[in-house]
């Protein structure tokens, strides 16, 4: 049984370790007074404001509201800013973030079924045999904590045999999975298959799986991600594996419904890229020899890996379509917040001439929109 005089004593101790905080909390009334002192023009009715910062938070609005203050006096807004400009920001990004996840989580299950082809073939027991890791390397790299309370230090092999080991007993002991709990009660001494222990992991797992490989491994599973239109029809292990953590990192930070679409993602330019890969246009942070990459530059990577998730170009097409729909016309913002160049559509390898990943010539920049029928514009609009 829980002890509530210890657990009230150790929340005692967290509140008394740290000074208050200095700002109180204000009602969204108070928030529509604030955000129109500081410039922000409320346009529209006060109450509908009010009901949308309650309904989002303002803490979450500010992600956005952001992008609108005033370079120098940061407290204060640009001159000419609306709070339906913040509004319009949002709705944007929610589309784009629909979209995105959508397509990352089609990288996630080839990646998935890539590593299962790799060490999962036979009885699906690769995953226990040492020879499909790169041991020496990992017995050698700085030691680990296993959490922030331990006190012990582990190899980084010896950290990952105990992720996996804790990550096989926790799944055998889910109970929200069918196929886990049918397994358990038909095969309970054998062992658990990779291809239904890595259907429970989340992409991040999977990036710990795919670290831990063998070079020969990570290879494999790599390739079977190439696009054959770019980068010299290649694609080598360690540009995989960034392209994988800039991913993630997007995706984890889209699925929570954190603002990102103004935020940078780890993407070094290591030396070990190939020419033919860091000059390809689907890496433009490398070709600036920046050491971080942008949202635009993430949809560019889920673009040239595109034609090994799907037959058809239709994310290519749609995510075009939501880049020209960023509200550039909202005073001192323009393509460049998520990292576009000006004019991108005009430039490869979205321009006319330009092949698509699957090797078809497109020209996504001028694409003609389709026209919806106003029932579904209108849906739309309530399901943001």
């Amino acid at each position: 049984m829980t002890d509530w005089g210890i657990v009230v004593r150790e929340l005692a101790e967290l509140k008394n370790a740290r000074e208050p905080y200095e700002l109180e909390f204000k009602s969204p009334s108070e928030l529509v007074d604030l955000l129109e002192d500081r410039g922000l023009t409320i346009d529209g009715e006060r109450g509908e404001a009010a009901y949308l910062i309650e309904a989002v938070g303002y803490f979450h609005l500010k992600g956005y509201l952001a992008v609108l203050k005033e370079a120098v006096r940061r407290k204060d807004y640009r001159s000419g800013t609306k709070f339906s400009d913040v509004i319009a920001l949002l709705q944007w990004e929610q589309r784009l973030s629909a979209l995105l996840l959508e397509q990352i989580g089609k990288v996630e299950m080839r990646l998935r079924s890539a590593v299962v082809e790799c060490i999962g073939t036979g009885r699906g027991d690769g995953y226990l045999e040492e020879a499909n890791y790169d041991v020496n390397r990992l017995k050698n790299q700085h030691a680990r904590k296993l959490d922030h309370r331990s006190r012990v230090q582990l190899s980084e092999w010896d950290w990952f045999v105990d992720w996996l080991e804790k990550r096989i007993y926790a799944v055998m002991r889910e109970k929200e999975f069918e196929f886990i709990q049918g397994h358990a009660n038909k095969r309970k001494n054998q062992h658990l298959p990779l291809w239904i222990l890595l259907e429970t992991m989340s992409l991040g797992d999977l990036l710990i799986i795919y670290e831990h490989l063998s070079p020969k491994n990570r290879a494999a599973v790599a390739a079977k991600f190439a696009n054959a239109s770019a980068a010299g029809g290649q694609l080598k292990e360690n540009e995989f594996g960034r392209m994988l953590e800039a991913i993630r990192t997007l995706r984890n930070m889209a699925s929570h419904y954190h603002a990102f679409f103004d935020k940078q993602f780890p993407f070094p330019p290591l030396s070990e890229f190939r020419d033919k890969f860091r000059e390809s246009p689907y890496f433009p942070s490398l070709g600036a020899s920046r050491k971080k990459c942008t949202t635009y530059d993430v949809i560019l990577m889920l673009v040239f890996l595109e034609p090994a998730v799907q037959r058809d170009t239709a994310f290519s097409a749609d995510v075009a379509d939501i880049l020209r729909d960023f509200p550039a016309s909202i005073q001192g913002l323009s393509e460049q917040a998520f990292g576009g160049r000006k004019g991108w559509q005009r430039h490869a390898p979205w321009s006319s001439g330009s092949q698509s990943p699957a090797g078809e010539n497109v020209d996504y920049g001028n694409r003609e929109r389709q026209k919806r029928p106003k029932s579904a514009k209108s849906k739309g609009k309530r399901r943001r």
